[in-house]
Protein backbone atom coordinates (compact mmCIF):
# COMPACT_ATOMS: atom_id res chain seq x y z
CA UNK A 1 0.00 0.00 0.00
CA UNK A 2 1.42 3.56 -0.91
CA UNK A 3 2.12 5.75 1.85
CA UNK A 4 0.78 9.22 2.53
CA UNK A 5 3.57 11.72 2.00
CA UNK A 6 2.87 15.64 3.11
CA UNK A 7 4.88 16.77 0.11
CA UNK A 8 2.12 15.53 -2.09
CA UNK A 9 -1.39 17.54 -1.55
CA UNK A 10 -4.46 17.61 -3.32
CA UNK A 11 -7.60 19.26 -2.84
CA UNK A 12 -9.58 17.79 -0.13
CA UNK A 13 -12.47 17.16 -2.85
CA UNK A 14 -10.46 15.15 -5.25
CA UNK A 15 -8.92 13.40 -1.92
CA UNK A 16 -12.88 12.38 -1.04
CA UNK A 17 -13.60 10.80 -3.79
CA UNK A 18 -10.45 8.74 -4.86
CA UNK A 19 -10.86 7.50 -1.44
CA UNK A 20 -14.89 6.38 -2.39
CA UNK A 21 -13.78 5.12 -5.82
CA UNK A 22 -11.03 3.07 -3.51
CA UNK A 23 -13.50 1.85 -0.74
CA UNK A 24 -15.91 0.61 -3.73
CA UNK A 25 -13.53 -1.35 -5.69
CA UNK A 26 -12.24 -2.67 -2.77
CA UNK A 27 -15.31 -3.85 -1.87
CA UNK A 28 -16.97 -5.50 -5.32
CA UNK A 29 -13.08 -6.79 -5.24
CA UNK A 30 -13.96 -8.37 -1.67
CA UNK A 31 -17.24 -10.00 -2.70
CA UNK A 32 -17.40 -13.24 -2.83
CA UNK A 33 -18.43 -15.86 -6.30
CA UNK A 34 -21.73 -17.68 -5.07
CA UNK A 35 -21.14 -21.50 -6.10
CA UNK A 36 -23.78 -23.69 -6.73
CA UNK A 37 -22.79 -27.09 -8.02
CA UNK A 38 -25.96 -27.88 -9.58
CA UNK A 39 -26.36 -24.23 -11.83
CA UNK A 40 -22.84 -23.33 -12.43
CA UNK A 41 -22.40 -24.08 -16.31
CA UNK A 42 -19.93 -26.70 -17.86
CA UNK A 43 -16.68 -26.25 -18.40
CA UNK A 44 -13.54 -28.82 -19.71
CA UNK A 45 -12.59 -31.69 -17.22
CA UNK A 46 -10.01 -31.28 -14.74
CA UNK A 47 -6.17 -30.54 -16.31
CA UNK A 48 -4.81 -32.41 -13.35
CA UNK A 49 -5.75 -35.94 -11.63
CA UNK A 50 -8.54 -35.89 -9.46
CA UNK A 51 -11.37 -37.72 -7.44
CA UNK A 52 -14.62 -38.68 -9.07
CA UNK A 53 -17.53 -41.00 -8.01
CA UNK A 54 -20.03 -40.95 -5.39
CA UNK A 55 -17.39 -41.79 -2.89
CA UNK A 56 -14.80 -39.55 -4.73
CA UNK A 57 -12.78 -43.08 -4.81
CA UNK A 58 -12.46 -43.15 -8.72
CA UNK A 59 -8.66 -41.43 -9.93
CA UNK A 60 -9.14 -39.61 -13.16
CA UNK A 61 -6.55 -38.37 -15.28
CA UNK A 62 -7.80 -37.50 -18.57
CA UNK A 63 -9.18 -40.85 -20.11
CA UNK A 64 -7.48 -42.99 -17.02
CA UNK A 65 -10.23 -43.94 -14.68
CA UNK A 66 -9.00 -46.13 -11.93
CA UNK A 67 -11.55 -47.45 -9.06
CA UNK A 68 -9.99 -47.72 -5.72
CA UNK A 69 -11.29 -50.03 -3.23
CA UNK A 70 -11.37 -48.22 -0.19
CA UNK A 71 -13.64 -46.20 2.28
CA UNK A 72 -11.78 -43.23 1.92
CA UNK A 73 -8.83 -42.24 -0.79
CA UNK A 74 -6.60 -39.46 -0.77
CA UNK A 75 -4.89 -38.15 -3.78
CA UNK A 76 -0.98 -37.39 -2.40
CA UNK A 77 0.13 -35.91 -5.87
CA UNK A 78 1.73 -36.96 -9.59
CA UNK A 79 4.71 -38.92 -9.13
CA UNK A 80 6.98 -39.65 -12.84
CA UNK A 81 4.36 -41.14 -15.30
CA UNK A 82 2.04 -42.09 -12.20
CA UNK A 83 -0.23 -41.10 -9.00
CA UNK A 84 0.46 -41.63 -5.83
CA UNK A 85 -2.84 -42.09 -3.49
CA UNK A 86 -3.75 -42.92 0.11
CA UNK A 87 -6.22 -45.73 1.11
CA UNK A 88 -8.19 -46.03 4.15
CA UNK A 89 -10.58 -48.81 4.65
CA UNK A 90 -13.35 -49.61 6.47
CA UNK A 91 -11.27 -51.89 9.04
CA UNK A 92 -8.95 -48.84 10.04
CA UNK A 93 -6.50 -50.26 7.78
CA UNK A 94 -3.81 -47.99 5.58
CA UNK A 95 -1.82 -47.83 2.77
CA UNK A 96 0.02 -45.71 0.28
CA UNK A 97 -0.39 -46.77 -3.21
CA UNK A 98 1.17 -45.95 -6.59
CA UNK A 99 -1.00 -46.44 -9.49
CA UNK A 100 0.91 -46.36 -12.98
CA UNK A 101 -0.67 -44.84 -16.53
CA UNK A 102 -2.07 -47.78 -17.47
CA UNK A 103 -4.19 -48.68 -14.58
CA UNK A 104 -1.80 -51.11 -12.76
CA UNK A 105 -1.02 -51.06 -8.44
CA UNK A 106 1.73 -51.24 -6.22
CA UNK A 107 1.55 -50.80 -2.81
CA UNK A 108 4.08 -48.74 -1.05
CA UNK A 109 3.85 -48.43 2.70
CA UNK A 110 1.13 -48.87 5.26
CA UNK A 111 1.65 -45.59 6.71
CA UNK A 112 -1.56 -43.02 7.50
CA UNK A 113 -2.62 -40.72 3.98
CA UNK A 114 -3.08 -38.04 6.03
CA UNK A 115 0.12 -37.60 7.77
CA UNK A 116 2.69 -38.89 5.00
CA UNK A 117 3.95 -36.75 2.23
CA UNK A 118 4.90 -37.00 -1.93
CA UNK A 119 7.82 -34.98 -1.84
CA UNK A 120 7.06 -31.78 -4.13
CA UNK A 121 9.26 -33.01 -7.43
CA UNK A 122 7.27 -36.57 -7.08
CA UNK A 123 10.08 -39.02 -6.82
CA UNK A 124 10.23 -39.63 -2.87
CA UNK A 125 7.31 -40.98 -0.34
CA UNK A 126 7.84 -39.63 3.26
CA UNK A 127 5.57 -42.48 4.93
CA UNK A 128 4.25 -41.51 8.65
CA UNK A 129 3.08 -44.47 11.35
CA UNK A 130 1.96 -43.66 14.88
CA UNK A 131 3.45 -46.62 17.04
CA UNK A 132 3.36 -46.64 20.53
CA UNK A 133 3.27 -43.34 21.19
CA UNK A 134 6.42 -42.40 18.51
CA UNK A 135 6.26 -41.56 15.08
CA UNK A 136 7.91 -43.53 12.65
CA UNK A 137 8.67 -41.97 9.66
CA UNK A 138 10.26 -43.88 6.50
CA UNK A 139 11.53 -42.41 3.01
CA UNK A 140 10.71 -44.48 0.44
CA UNK A 141 11.23 -44.46 -3.32
CA UNK A 142 8.30 -43.29 -5.06
CA UNK A 143 8.02 -45.33 -7.95
CA UNK A 144 9.54 -49.12 -6.61
CA UNK A 145 8.73 -48.42 -2.34
CA UNK A 146 12.01 -48.82 -1.26
CA UNK A 147 12.85 -47.63 1.72
CA UNK A 148 16.08 -45.48 1.69
CA UNK A 149 16.01 -43.93 5.15
CA UNK A 150 13.94 -44.51 8.53
CA UNK A 151 13.95 -42.82 11.99
CA UNK A 152 11.61 -42.73 14.84
CA UNK A 153 10.69 -39.65 16.69
CA UNK A 154 9.77 -39.74 20.47
CA UNK A 155 7.45 -37.27 19.69
CA UNK A 156 4.42 -36.34 17.16
CA UNK A 157 6.48 -35.07 13.90
CA UNK A 158 4.65 -34.46 10.44
CA UNK A 159 7.11 -34.59 6.91
CA UNK A 160 6.17 -31.74 5.00
CA UNK A 161 8.49 -31.92 2.00
CA UNK A 162 11.73 -33.66 0.71
CA UNK A 163 14.78 -31.58 -0.92
CA UNK A 164 18.36 -33.07 -1.56
CA UNK A 165 19.27 -35.09 1.41
CA UNK A 166 16.69 -33.72 3.76
CA UNK A 167 13.35 -33.94 4.99
CA UNK A 168 11.43 -30.52 5.92
CA UNK A 169 9.60 -31.63 9.26
CA UNK A 170 6.80 -29.88 11.38
CA UNK A 171 7.13 -30.17 14.85
CA UNK A 172 4.33 -29.81 17.82
CA UNK A 173 5.62 -31.42 20.70
CA UNK A 174 7.77 -29.70 23.41
CA UNK A 175 10.97 -31.54 22.20
CA UNK A 176 10.75 -31.29 18.46
CA UNK A 177 8.32 -27.84 18.62
CA UNK A 178 8.99 -25.86 15.41
CA UNK A 179 10.53 -26.49 12.09
CA UNK A 180 13.00 -29.07 11.52
CA UNK A 181 15.15 -30.61 8.47
CA UNK A 182 16.38 -34.15 9.41
CA UNK A 183 19.49 -35.03 7.35
CA UNK A 184 19.16 -38.24 5.67
CA UNK A 185 23.38 -38.27 4.89
CA UNK A 186 24.44 -37.52 8.74
CA UNK A 187 21.12 -38.16 10.73
CA UNK A 188 21.23 -34.88 12.00
CA UNK A 189 17.94 -33.08 13.73
CA UNK A 190 18.44 -29.58 12.73
CA UNK A 191 15.67 -26.29 13.95
CA UNK A 192 14.89 -24.40 10.96
CA UNK A 193 12.90 -21.84 12.42
CA UNK A 194 10.68 -21.81 16.33
CA UNK A 195 7.35 -21.47 14.30
CA UNK A 196 5.77 -24.73 14.08
CA UNK A 197 5.53 -25.72 10.14
CA UNK A 198 2.31 -27.25 8.74
CA UNK A 199 3.22 -26.83 5.13
CA UNK A 200 6.05 -26.92 2.45
CA UNK A 201 7.05 -26.48 -1.19
CA UNK A 202 10.66 -26.57 -1.50
CA UNK A 203 10.49 -26.77 -5.95
CA UNK A 204 9.09 -23.02 -4.90
CA UNK A 205 10.73 -22.64 -1.86
CA UNK A 206 7.85 -22.08 0.33
CA UNK A 207 7.83 -22.63 3.99
CA UNK A 208 3.73 -22.15 5.93
CA UNK A 209 3.71 -22.02 9.43
CA UNK A 210 2.06 -21.12 12.62
CA UNK A 211 3.48 -18.68 15.32
CA UNK A 212 1.41 -20.82 17.63
CA UNK A 213 -1.59 -23.10 18.07
CA UNK A 214 -4.44 -21.10 16.07
CA UNK A 215 -6.77 -21.61 18.99
CA UNK A 216 -4.31 -19.77 21.11
CA UNK A 217 -3.83 -16.91 19.26
CA UNK A 218 -1.66 -18.55 16.58
CA UNK A 219 -0.99 -16.55 13.33
CA UNK A 220 -0.23 -17.84 9.41
CA UNK A 221 3.64 -17.22 8.24
CA UNK A 222 4.43 -17.40 4.30
CA UNK A 223 8.28 -17.22 4.42
CA UNK A 224 11.04 -19.04 2.56
CA UNK A 225 12.14 -22.29 2.76
CA UNK A 226 15.50 -21.04 2.04
CA UNK A 227 15.36 -18.39 4.88
CA UNK A 228 12.53 -18.66 7.06
CA UNK A 229 13.11 -14.99 8.29
CA UNK A 230 12.06 -13.71 4.94
CA UNK A 231 8.43 -13.08 5.74
CA UNK A 232 6.26 -12.83 2.56
CA UNK A 233 3.10 -12.86 4.35
CA UNK A 234 1.23 -13.15 7.85
CA UNK A 235 -2.38 -13.15 8.73
CA UNK A 236 -4.25 -14.30 11.84
CA UNK A 237 -7.16 -14.86 10.38
CA UNK A 238 -6.66 -17.22 7.80
CA UNK A 239 -4.94 -20.92 7.01
CA UNK A 240 -2.97 -21.95 3.83
CA UNK A 241 -4.57 -25.18 2.28
CA UNK A 242 -2.57 -25.91 -0.60
CA UNK A 243 -0.03 -23.71 -3.20
CA UNK A 244 -0.69 -23.27 -6.74
CA UNK A 245 1.88 -25.03 -9.56
CA UNK A 246 4.31 -22.00 -10.03
CA UNK A 247 4.34 -20.93 -6.01
CA UNK A 248 2.73 -18.06 -6.93
CA UNK A 249 -0.51 -18.31 -5.26
CA UNK A 250 -2.33 -19.29 -2.47
CA UNK A 251 -5.46 -21.16 -1.42
CA UNK A 252 -6.60 -20.06 2.49
CA UNK A 253 -9.49 -19.93 4.64
CA UNK A 254 -10.47 -19.23 7.96
CA UNK A 255 -7.78 -20.30 10.49
CA UNK A 256 -10.09 -21.66 12.95
CA UNK A 257 -12.65 -23.48 10.43
CA UNK A 258 -13.91 -27.25 11.74
CA UNK A 259 -15.99 -29.42 10.65
CA UNK A 260 -16.08 -31.26 7.48
CA UNK A 261 -14.85 -27.91 5.42
CA UNK A 262 -15.08 -24.46 4.90
CA UNK A 263 -18.25 -22.28 3.40
CA UNK A 264 -15.76 -19.85 1.85
CA UNK A 265 -12.33 -19.75 0.47
CA UNK A 266 -9.88 -17.12 -1.21
CA UNK A 267 -7.21 -17.78 -3.76
CA UNK A 268 -4.20 -14.98 -2.68
CA UNK A 269 -0.36 -14.39 -4.02
CA UNK A 270 1.82 -15.23 -2.25
CA UNK A 271 1.95 -12.18 -0.30
CA UNK A 272 -1.31 -12.04 0.37
CA UNK A 273 -3.66 -9.99 -1.86
CA UNK A 274 -6.83 -11.63 -2.64
CA UNK A 275 -7.13 -12.40 -6.30
CA UNK A 276 -10.83 -14.70 -5.75
CA UNK A 277 -12.95 -15.04 -2.81
CA UNK A 278 -15.84 -17.99 -3.43
CA UNK A 279 -18.71 -19.45 -1.22
CA UNK A 280 -21.02 -22.36 -1.36
CA UNK A 281 -24.38 -21.77 -1.63
CA UNK A 282 -27.57 -22.69 0.57
CA UNK A 283 -24.16 -22.88 3.36
CA UNK A 284 -22.76 -26.26 1.46
CA UNK A 285 -18.83 -26.34 2.36
CA UNK A 286 -15.53 -26.99 0.44
CA UNK A 287 -13.83 -30.32 0.36
CA UNK A 288 -10.28 -30.82 -1.44
CA UNK A 289 -8.67 -27.64 -3.01
CA UNK A 290 -5.94 -28.15 -5.78
CA UNK A 291 -4.75 -25.90 -8.20
CA UNK A 292 -5.00 -26.49 -11.57
CA UNK A 293 -2.21 -23.92 -12.80
CA UNK A 294 -0.50 -20.65 -11.36
CA UNK A 295 -3.87 -18.71 -10.27
CA UNK A 296 -6.93 -21.35 -11.24
CA UNK A 297 -8.67 -23.26 -8.12
CA UNK A 298 -10.46 -26.50 -8.47
CA UNK A 299 -12.44 -26.85 -5.60
CA UNK A 300 -14.54 -29.96 -4.39
CA UNK A 301 -18.05 -27.95 -3.41
CA UNK A 302 -20.92 -29.56 -2.02
CA UNK A 303 -24.23 -27.71 -1.37
CA UNK A 304 -27.78 -29.56 -0.93
CA UNK A 305 -26.83 -33.00 -1.58
CA UNK A 306 -25.20 -32.01 -4.89
CA UNK A 307 -20.91 -32.35 -5.38
CA UNK A 308 -18.69 -31.36 -7.82
CA UNK A 309 -15.44 -30.03 -8.66
CA UNK A 310 -15.24 -26.25 -9.54
CA UNK A 311 -12.95 -24.57 -11.49
CA UNK A 312 -12.41 -20.91 -10.28
CA UNK A 313 -10.21 -17.95 -11.19
CA UNK A 314 -11.15 -14.21 -10.58
CA UNK A 315 -14.18 -14.27 -10.12
CA UNK A 316 -15.53 -16.46 -12.50
CA UNK A 317 -16.38 -20.35 -11.83
CA UNK A 318 -17.47 -22.87 -13.71
CA UNK A 319 -18.21 -26.89 -12.87
CA UNK A 320 -15.42 -29.04 -13.89
CA UNK A 321 -17.24 -32.13 -13.28
CA UNK A 322 -20.31 -33.83 -13.24
CA UNK A 323 -22.64 -33.54 -10.35
CA UNK A 324 -22.87 -36.33 -8.60
CA UNK A 325 -24.46 -36.85 -4.57
CA UNK A 326 -22.67 -35.64 -1.74
CA UNK A 327 -19.96 -38.04 -0.36
CA UNK A 328 -20.83 -36.78 3.01
CA UNK A 329 -23.34 -34.27 3.67
CA UNK A 330 -23.45 -32.05 6.90
CA UNK A 331 -23.64 -28.47 6.26
CA UNK A 332 -21.21 -25.74 8.24
CA UNK A 333 -21.93 -22.32 9.38
CA UNK A 334 -22.20 -19.50 6.67
CA UNK A 335 -19.09 -17.50 6.38
CA UNK A 336 -19.99 -13.76 7.38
Amino acid sequence: MRRFSPARLVPAAALSAAALLIASTSALAAAPTTVDPKTLPEGPAPAVAHLEGQRLNVLVDGALRVPLRAQAVLLLGESGTGHVVGLSKRTGATSLVRVEADGSKLELSDGDPWSSVLSSDGTRVVSYEWKRGRSVLSVLDATTGAVTARRVFRSFVTPLDVTGDRVVLGGWDRRTRGTLAWDLTTGDLTRLSDRIAYRADAQHDLLVSYTRDPYDEGCTVVSRLSDPGAKLWRSCDSTVSDISTDGTHLATYDILSDGIGPNQVQVRTVTGAVTGTYRVAHRGYFGALEFEDGDTLLAEASSRRATATVRCTDAVCERATPVSRNPIYRLTPSAG
